[in-house]
């Protein structure tokens, strides 16, 4: 199938260089190694090789969720890929699943979400600060998923909105004071999941967590990228290690 105009494109020149962008008329990519107009693009498929303006590779790719965070402009720390695959993989969020976030940031975990529960899914993205909600909308506006996003001007310990939600994902500092109410908004043995940095916050939502729900379960994900080369295979040199831990339970009543 033919690039289009409107059609969201990956220009892929290498793992540093990862640019997500709406394909349009007129309009041009500039990076350090060259540029890229779109004129250039329309008409082309998914797959193909170009070259920048000073001869760089350049491939048109279909953008998946692990490129995201490419397209987003930051405004707090960012859950890690590594991370937010293990939670969705554990929250169970699938095409028309009703997901609850609180602690929206940046707004990738959210991208995620919206990108799995499909155009008959919602994702209620719930932040306590008005500009991180607002550049969490325009991440999200640039991928194309705003409509299936609610976004929520409010404390999410104070949760008294929509409630029989399939899945609920915290990113906030105090969890184990929105575990009650979480627990009322979810249905039935659904999943809460929340990242948190410290040993101590886990410990506290774990407790917090005792009676409400079950199969209670802390994780920490470390991935390790290796180097393929002719003469030989080692590991990266680079590993990103700790960076926080998932809680995970399932409500019970």
């Amino acid at each position: 199938m033919s690039i289009k105009p409107g059609d969201l494109i990956l220009f892929y020149i290498d793992s540093k260089r990862k640019f997500i962008q709406r394909v349009q008329p007129g309009k041009i990519l500039g990076t350090d190694k060259g540029l890229i107009r779109h004129d250039d693009v329309i008409g082309r498929r998914l797959g193909e090789q170009i070259s920048t303006s000073r001869g760089f590779k350049a491939y048109l790719l279909k953008p998946l969720p692990v490129d995201f965070l490419s397209a987003m402009g930051r405004v707090t720390q960012v859950i890690y890929p590594k991370d937010v695959s293990l939670m969705v993989y554990l929250a169970g969020v699938s095409e028309g699943a009703k997901v609850l976030e609180g602690g929206v940031g940046t707004g990738h975990v959210t991208a995620v979400l919206a990108y799995l529960v499909g155009e008959k899914g919602r994702v209620f993205a719930v932040d306590i600060d008005e500009a991180k909600l607002k550049k969490a909308m325009e991440n999200l506006d640039k991928l194309g998923l705003t409509n299936r996003v609610v976004f929520i001007h409010k404390d999410i310990r104070e949760w008294d909105g929509e409630r029989d939600f399939d899945a609920a994902i915290l990113d906030i500092p105090d969890p184990w004071n929105s575990i009650r109410v979480i627990h009322e908004a979810l249905k039935p043995s659904s999943p809460f999941l929340a990242f948190l940095p410290t040993v101590n916050q886990v410990e506290k939502t774990v407790a917090g967590m005792k009676g409400l729900f079950t199969d209670i379960h802390v994780y920490e994900t470390l991935v390790r990228e290796y180097l393929v080369l002719q003469d030989g295979t080692r590991p990266s040199p680079r590993m990103i290690g700790h960076t926080g831990f998932i809680v995970f339970g399932r409500k019970i009543v």
